[in-house]
């Protein structure tokens, strides 16, 4: 037999695996089509089958005995701890069976799953085996767990998994008639975990309602990974038709019906049909039979119906369910469930579904996204790009960011709707908004290259300043129109990057805005636009102000439960952190508390918690951090790039963004190598989504600069610290905090390289430029203060180091709690600074603090501890204790050494130091 034919045998054995024993007959007769050699093989498989559960029968210990291939299926048979209770199901590859621990270790109930007797061969073993590694790497609450594994004395490998109790997905949202609403929350908590096998490079390639059970408590597991496939495994990546395809057909992709790659839109395509199935109530596949390849052909060339067309009448010879009794399944009536499908609904489960995978969802993230949009009224991203569609959906929800390239338009677009629906009970409104509607076709209508002058084509950018102009020339006698438009403009430019070209624009829609609607949520938004561009342009002090009037206004007109509230609060907690950043216990309080009550009102809206509600997560995590409580934050931060990755995917901007905030609480925990790796995906993001000398991009270069620095790379994290300060210098100006972070971080490492005198003059800048943005009393001002006390004690201006470092560690301790983190650099460089002129043991207990807070707070094998080890040591061989000293020397350099090459000057240092102690010189 060739292996076409061999491939069509095993499908057909699968299949009929499923149908019920007294149906089999039939079964076969119509799928071999009178094939009377298709129809032996088959039925002999299935004879094979049969044997095997009479074998199975038998006890484990006859089974044993005869060292034969098998599964012990009868109760009480033990497998190592774990004493059969009984038969759960049966499947092509396996059994499984409800299983107890009783081994007075502790009990449990678990599965038990057994590889079938006839299914020993190499292949059908190494998959089995497979599953294990797989379900072993795998920690979600959606998917079972792997508990334990092994293989009986007759070498039959078994799994121990979590065992759900629970009914199939589509069982589970019938039985309990979910709503459309209902049914998409337990979808997206399948979607999750469906991700998070994604994140760690696994598609699952069976998914179906039989393989994910919904609890009693109303959870999702997904189970059953036994033929998920690794996304880094070669072998098999140009898998063809010959070959074995595992699969469940009626929710496999086209391209597994076809034998080819299998990629993680293979499993969006199953996610498809199973999300087809809940909303509707049936298969997306017309079919006139059961026959295997009519389903074949439908799954390759058969466009789905609409799911709500579905709902206006049965299918031609349809003998399931009808569409009353399937619309009362969701609590509805037909129309009505027709109506809440048709659109939005009907193109998301499209797009999961198209033939090609590269026009489905990129991701389940994507895929996701799209039902959170959905729910929450906002355009979805599969949606055709058409005007009206994208315009209706933007009442109401401007955003500071909205503005990258492909949405600059939308946000102005978006006006003319809403003014449209937000007051179409009076004629004035609509000619408003009709009026909002003509200027923007005009001015689209202006950008068109056969009407327009000059040549070449029109950015975003250059659109946006178009209609600045015209807004501003035009509409002077229509003044709530032009503040709403140049509201809208001013963001759209504030998100490309346009800080300068949007302010004006911005203050000019909050001035008119004062006059025309003193006491509106129309004043909020302008007030939260400009006061976040103050932020961004590190006038802090006027952030603050606009913020806490958005809060107080959102709080009056919507209520404490609004999401826009929410937002409001979340922009004023960042702004707060920034400006009194470790400023004392009880303003962390006073922001803790605006963060808290953001977080409480997304958590109301949002279950589970999405990307807004994440975004105040994550300034929880960077108030922890700059707390000092390195161990609280990490843990939220990684939380927050989850849900961010889960929800906007890999390269979306603000999970870039997130990234950014874990890569730097890495940092201060010296991981730097996973710091460095976060860093760099978040620049890969950056590039793809963001224009060049974009400041997050600025401050994405810079944070890797200071990561290699950390982990003493001088010489690599120059040129990107030189190019992120540039490009701030350019785009911020000297006076900006980020530009000023920016030198202060390159003068480290340029110090680091012998290059002090250039450091020098960056060192002085940064300085300047964080007193007149911070104030005097700022721990930015005394980290400051303190590297450049150590750089003057590299230039031997000792009496000027003496005061710098002593400012720095007078103002540390004011600020800062005695065992936060940045403590350490404050204490070391003031140890540094007197041991250079001889006062050891003045410096020994700063060194001693500096060593004890670094191996608190830094991981093991930290640069930066093996420094500080080096550093002691050197003092205590000073105060003549050779004997520690050199334990301390000697831990230093192997901590160094093993981390940097041999010539490395941190290495090289160390070495001088030890040579110094042993020859009794100073």
């Amino acid at each position: 037999m060739d292996a076409d034919r061999f491939a069509l045998v095993d499908a057909l054995f699968e299949e009929a695996l499923e149908v019920p024993p007294e149906e089999r007959a039939g079964f076969l007769e119509r799928a071999c089509q009178g094939d009377q050699e298709l129809r032996d093989a088959v039925a002999a498989l299935l004879a094979a089958d049969a044997r095997a559960h009479t074998f199975l029968e038998r006890s484990a210990e006859w089974l044993l005995e005869a060292g034969g291939p098998g599964e012990a299926a009868e109760a009480g048979v033990r497998f190592g701890p774990y004493r059969i209770v009984r038969l759960l199901g049966r499947g092509g590859m396996g059994a499984v069976y409800l299983a107890e621990r009783d081994d007075g270790q502790f009990e449990r109930r678990v599965a038990l799953k057994l590889l079938h007797p006839e299914r020993l061969d190499a292949a059908a073993r190494q998959r089995f085996l497979a599953e294990r590694q797989v379900l072993a790497r795998l920690e979600h609450p959606g998917i079972a767990r792997l508990y334990d594994g092994g293989e009986t004395e007759a070498g039959v490998p078994f799994l121990v998994m979590e065992h759900v109790e629970g009914l199939p997905l589509d069982e589970y949202c019938d039985r309990n008639r979910l709503a459309i609403d209902e049914r998409l929350r337990l979808f997206r908590k399948l979607l999750e975990a469906v991700a998070y096998a994604h994140q760690n490079l696994l598609v699952h390639r069976d998914i179906k309602p039989a393989n994910v059970l919904v609890n009693a408590e109303g959870d999702p597991k997904l189970l059953d990974f036994g033929i998920a496939k690794l996304l880094t495994d070669e072998a098999g990546a140009g898998q063809t038709r010959t070959q074995l395809r595992p699969m469940t057909p009626g929710w496999a992709s086209p391209e597994q019906v076809r034998g080819e790659a299998i990629t993680t839109a293979s499993d969006v395509y199953a996610l498809g049909v199973v999300l087809y199935e809940l909303l509707c109530g049936r298969s997306p596949y017309r079919l006139a039979g059961d026959l295997p390849h009519e389903l074949e052909r439908a799954i390759l060339e058969q466009e789905p119906d609409k799911p709500s067309a579905t709902l206006s009448g049965p299918r031609p010879g349809e003998d399931g369910p009808t569409f009353e009794q399937r619309a009362t399944a969701r609590r509805a009536r037909p129309r009505e469930l027709a109506r809440k499908l048709r659109g939005d609904l009907d193109t998301i489960v499209a797009t999961a579904l198209r033939k090609d995978p590269q026009r489905r969802y990129r991701s389940v993230a994507e895929l996701a996204a799209d039902l959170d949009a959905w729910s929450r009224g906002l355009p979805i991203s599969a949606q055709p790009d058409r005007f009206l569609y994208r315009a209706s959906k933007f009442v109401g929800r401007h955003r500071v960011a909205v503005g990258l390239a492909g949405l600059a338009m939308v946000t102005i677009a978006g006006l003319f709707v809403g003014l449209l629906g937000e007051r179409d009970h009076a004629q004035r409104e609509r000619d408003k908004a009709l009026r909002s509607l003509d200027f923007l076709v005009q001015l689209f209508r202006d950008s068109n290259p056969y009407t327009r002058q000059g040549t070449g084509e029109i950015t975003a950018r250059e659109l946006l300043a178009q209609g600045a102009r015209r807004v501003t020339a035009e509409l002077g006698q229509e003044p709530e129109v032009q503040a709403a438009l140049l509201d809208a403009v001013g963001q759209a430019t504030l998100g490309l990057g346009g800080m300068d070209e949007a302010e004006p624009l911005l203050e000019q829609a909050l001035d008119l805005r004062r006059r025309t609607s003193p006491d509106s949520t129309e004043l909020a938004n302008s007030l939260e636009a400009l006061g976040w561009l103050r932020f961004l342009k590190s006038d802090h002090e006027a952030a603050e102000r606009y913020l806490r009037e958005t809060v107080a206004l959102r709080r009056r007109h919507l209520g404490p439960n609004s999401t826009q509230l929410a937002w409001a609060l979340k922009l004023l907690g960042n702004v707060l952190s920034e400006r009194y950043r470790s400023t004392g216990a009880e303003r962390a309080r006073e922001i803790e508390a605006i963060l808290t009550e953001a977080l409480t009102i997304y958590r109301r809206h949002e279950v589970p918690l999405d990307v807004d509600g994440a975004a105040v997560l994550f300034h929880l995590a960077r108030l922890a951090k700059d707390q000092g409580d390195l161990e609280k934050a990490e843990p939220l931060f990684r939380e927050v790039l989850t849900i961010n990755i889960a929800r906007r995917g890999l390269d979306h901007p603000e999970t870039a963004l997130v990234r950014r905030g874990l890569g730097l609480l890495l940092v201060e925990r010296g991981k730097s190598d996973e710091a460095c790796e976060q860093f760099r995906l978040a620049l890969e993001a950056q590039r793809k989504s963001l224009p060049e000398n974009h400041p997050d991009r600025l401050l994405t270069l810079n944070d890797l600069g200071l990561a290699l620095s950390r982990s003493g790379d001088f010489a690599g994290a120059e040129p990107l610290l030189r190019e992120a300060t540039t490009g701030a210098l350019l785009v911020h100006g000297e006076g900006h905090a980020f530009t000023a972070i920016m030198m202060g971080n390159l003068a480290n490492a340029l110090e680091a390289q012998g290059e002090l005198e250039e450091a020098s003059d960056f060192h002085q800048r940064s300085l300047a430029t964080k007193r007149a943005v911070y104030g005097e009393r700022h721990t930015l001002v005394a980290r400051n203060l303190g590297d450049l006390g150590r750089l003057r004690s590299a230039q031997g201006r000792h009496q000027e180091a003496l005061d710098l470092t002593e400012s720095s560690l007078a103002l540390s301790q004011e600020l800062l709690a005695a065992g936060h983190p940045e403590m350490a650099p404050a204490h070391r460089n003031r140890g540094l600074v007197l041991l250079g002129v001889g006062r050891a043991a003045e410096a020994e207990p700063h060194l001693r603090r500096s060593l004890e807070l670094y191996r608190q707070h830094q991981a093991p094998g930290a640069v930066i501890t093996a420094r500080a080890e080096v550093l002691l040591g050197d003092c205590l061989g000073r105060l003549g204790r050779g004997v520690e000293a050199e334990e301390l020397l000697t831990q230093g350099r192997q901590g160094l050494a093993a981390k940097l090459p041999a010539d490395h000057p941190l290495v090289l240092d160390a070495d001088r130091r030890i040579a110094a102690l042993r020859n009794g010189a100073r």
